[in-house]
């Protein structure tokens, strides 16, 4: 361990990580305790981080419909500053202000009872899902120290805020990634159910969530199966919304805003399978942002991350200074794009606002930029930068090829009478190819149809067949695991 401590000091010495600590030390700063925030007489620290924070939300114009927050242990105020501005984490009537005795974080999890920790997975009257037993508690009563012996900080977690002008909340649902009570720290997602009040007949449930770290082959394992254990219970509430008309909700829109810690194309450390984001596609039918500018296609591979392209629209943009609890990242520099804002279920792919995201190169030779501009920093004071996107319904002209689109449903349709089969189970799962054109098979996203590879992965380009087959006896389809035709979608 010495030596660790002492190879951290001489890295912090080379990288000039000091410095670097003293100035994220200064934004990191909230200067209040998540106690302090509940007190009814709790003004906002200026200059401070969590004023930084909500000026940088409220800068965005216009301002954004939904907000998407991972890794917050300061809840409470959130709800109270978001809420002068028009947002709302509870559903309409139901207002209630959160505290700490509420999000169960009054004392050690360990010691919390069975029963104790029962009601507390429970919690349904928050837009936010808290990860009992996290490091935030242990890492932040040892930064600021509470008075006497009582419990300051809160757990951090994952929540959701929307314009109450926009939306109005119906229905909130929570899953946890461990179905059963455990000592360890508990992590889940929580979901939504949006109207829109400038379509009332069109709603969204919209989900957040926040992955396990780490960029090794069981980090992404483990990532996979958190989605594979979200992803069907999302995509249900989805469907059934629809399919039972609640709430008068004719169309209905799934919307994912998550950290998830992963790469789109991880492949790193031997990773060959399926990964995270495949079996997130697999499970829920979304699609993730496209950077404005295509990532590189090859080029040099400076580190261990050789899945990585060259040049890159990031997300994150960070290194791991001395004062990490985990001290086996200590020097540890990212360089990646890991957020994601996935749509599906009529809504269109999502567009990130122009200049939103910065695009960096990966080599050695022009990694000064980078460096340049790492997080957190004064402009931006988080060491994500803000996703912020455009979500447009798929409906009439909003939709390039609606009329094929149809196509494809219908011959899918058609199968499925043939056979007298249930939709529910085929609608989705039969395979569809071009009559004509490339004779490739296809797959709806948003309105649009795209040509699948020979692996039945999503490509980037549309057909422009308007006939499309299920095939006939005898017809030989290619492996269709995880081939989702999207006619539901």
């Amino acid at each position: 361990m010495q030596f660790l401590m002492s190879s951290a000091r001489k890295l912090a010495m080379k990288l000039d990580l000091n410095g670097a600590r003293e100035r994220t030390n200064r934004l990191l700063d909230w200067e209040s305790t998540a106690l302090m925030e509940q007190q009814e007489n709790f003004s906002v620290p200026k200059g401070k981080r969590g004023d930084h924070i909500l000026e940088r939300i409220l800068r965005e114009d216009p301002k954004p419909d939904i907000l998407a927050l991972q890794e917050l242990d300061h809840y409470r105020f959130f709800q109270d500053q978001l809420s002068e501005h028009n947002y709302a984490t509870t559903l309409p009537g139901k207002e209630v202000k959160y505290t700490l005795a509420i999000g169960c974080a009054e004392k050690n999890w360990k010691k919390t009872t069975d029963a104790e920790k029962e009601s507390c997975r429970n919690e349904r009257r928050f837009a936010r899902a808290s990860k009992f037993g996290s490091m935030t508690q242990t890492f932040n009563a040892e930064q600021k120290p509470c008075p006497g012996q009582t419990q300051c900080h809160d757990n951090d977690g994952v929540a959701l805020f929307w314009n109450t002008r926009r939306f109005e909340a119906k229905e909130i649902q929570l899953l946890r990634y461990s179905e059963q009570l455990t000592q360890k720290s508990d992590d889940g997602v929580v979901g939504v159910l949006l109207k829109d009040l400038q379509q009332p007949k069109f709603c969204i449930w919209v989900f957040t969530a926040h992955l396990a770290a780490g960029d090794t082959k069981k980090d992404e394992l483990e990532r996979k199966k958190q989605v594979e254990r979200f992803g069907p219970w999302a995509r249900s509430l989805r469907n059934n919304t629809e399919k039972e008309n609640n709430f008068d909700c004719e169309k209905v829109g799934l919307l994912l805003m998550m950290d998830g810690n992963s790469f789109p194309k991880f492949a790193n450390d031997g990773f060959k399978e399926g990964n995270m984001y495949d079996a997130l596609q697999f499970t829920n039918g979304v699609s993730n942002f496209e950077p404005e500018e295509a990532d590189a296609e090859d080029g040099p591979k400076p580190d261990k991350r050789n899945d990585l392209p060259s040049a890159l629209t990031v997300s994150v943009n960070k290194i791991r200074g001395v004062d990490t609890v985990q001290l086996q990242k200590i020097g540890e520099y990212q360089l990646d794009r890991i957020d994601y804002i996935a749509a599906a279920g009529g809504l269109m792919t999502p567009r990130v606002a122009n200049g939103s995201l910065p695009r960096y190169s990966r080599d050695p030779q022009k990694r000064k930029e980078a460096l340049n501009g790492i997080l957190p920093s004064p402009e931006n004071p988080s060491d994500h930068f803000p996703v912020v996107a455009t979500v447009e319904w798929c409906d009439g002209e909003g939709c390039e090829v609606e009329e094929q689109s149809k196509k494809v449903c219908e011959a899918v349709n058609a199968k499925i009478d043939a056979k007298k089969q249930k939709p529910e189970d085929q609608c989705e799962n039969t395979p569809v190819f071009e009559e004509e054109g490339t004779g490739k098979f296809v797959h709806i996203r948003f309105g649009k149809v795209f040509v699948l590879s020979n692996q039945m992965k999503e490509t980037k380009q549309t057909s422009s067949a308007m006939k499309f087959s299920t095939g006939a006896e005898g017809v030989m389809f290619a492996p269709s695991r995880g081939h989702k035709n999207g006619c539901r979608w």
